[in-house]
């Protein structure tokens, strides 16, 4: 018996008009790199992308745009679980964004919804949103990517066999419980993935926004 996965994926493979899944022929030549999972939210103690992560992603899309890869978001780019305004936290991402968005100018980007930024499954949504960043952008659901005589590769942020009882009851409640409780009751940061200062050359932040002390 198929499991709720499988059939999922089945049915987004069967997408023949490409309205969820986008199919993309590739060249020996191309090159990609992929995101997922950045839950970038208001910079506050509740957010993952915080500190050295927003550094270090700053200068990693630096050296890709210019070395001419393609750019996929796989998903959870930006947190919108537990951050109950849209235009709040893109405000406060806007400097990543414009970068991102000279990838979509060279019609070199690509994005995926996760079950964390799944509002942007409805294209009324990515358009009142996104599209100010990246005009006419289609999020999809999955992306396949085709070379050649090669085996296909399916790109999906990989929620699709949640019960939907676990992401709308738990992440739409739990999680911004969670996020007050960590601002305002605890009052402790959320540790930082990514901490290594060798790997960004111990350097400071690459721009400034005048959001840093911003509270939430």
């Amino acid at each position: 018996m198929a499991t709720r996965l499988e059939n999922r994926m089945n049915q987004l493979l069967s997408d023949k008009e490409q309205k969820k899944l986008i199919k993309l022929n590739i060249g020996h030549d191309a090159k990609f790199i992929i995101f997922s999972d950045l839950h970038r939210g208001l910079w506050d103690k509740a957010d993952d992308f915080s500190n050295l992560n927003q550094a270090s992603y700053f200068k990693a899309l630096s050296y890709y745009i210019v070395n001419d890869f393609v750019l996929i978001h796989l998903g959870d780019i930006e947190e919108l679980k537990e951050n109950w305004s849209i235009n709040n936290v893109l405000e406060m991402n806007t400097i990543h964004l414009n970068k991102e968005a000279e990838f979509h100018k060279k019609n070199r980007y690509f994005r995926v919804f996760g079950n964390h930024d799944s509002q942007y499954e409805n294209q009324n949504t990515v358009k009142d949103h996104l599209h100010r960043y990246f005009p006419g952008l289609t999020v999809y659901e999955g992306i396949l990517l085709q070379y050649g005589h090669l085996p296909d590769i399916l790109l999906t942020h990989g929620h699709q066999g949640y019960l939907p009882i676990v992401t709308n009851l738990f992440e739409y409640i739990g999680l911004p419980l969670y996020r007050w409780c960590l601002n305002d009751v605890v009052k402790k940061s959320r540790t930082v993935n990514y901490e290594s200062y060798c790997a960004i050359e111990k350097m400071k932040m690459p721009f400034t926004t005048g959001h840093q002390n911003k509270k939430t």
